[in-house]
């Protein structure tokens, strides 16, 4: 496992997901399954058991529009024009590590 911290105090870290995929599984089913009702299918996509160890240069995530700013914080920056993803809208953005 590797991990940065980021300023504002978030810390990303790299796992295996065979070994971390049970509690990875909790905090994705209780945040976008069950707070943000985002269909199960579409959260359970199965391209999960495809991770691997890599040297990542560049995070790239889709964040809902209204926490822009805690991406923000935490050094992302926008990389696209508003989209609509699970029926919420998104901004694609990017952090350079």
């Amino acid at each position: 496992m590797s991990s940065q911290t980021l300023p504002g105090s978030l810390k990303i870290s790299v796992v295996d997901w065979a070994q971390s995929s049970r509690t990875l599984r909790q905090i994705r089913t209780s945040v976008f399954i069950e707070e943000q009702h985002v269909p199960e299918a579409l959260e359970w996509d199965g391209l999960d058991t495809t991770c691997r160890q890599r040297s990542v240069k560049k995070i790239i995530l889709n964040a809902q529009t209204y926490v822009l700013n805690f991406y923000q914080k935490a050094g992302f920056k926008i990389s696209s024009d508003e989209f609509i993803d699970a029926g919420i809208m998104h901004k694609e953005m990017t952090l350079l590590l």
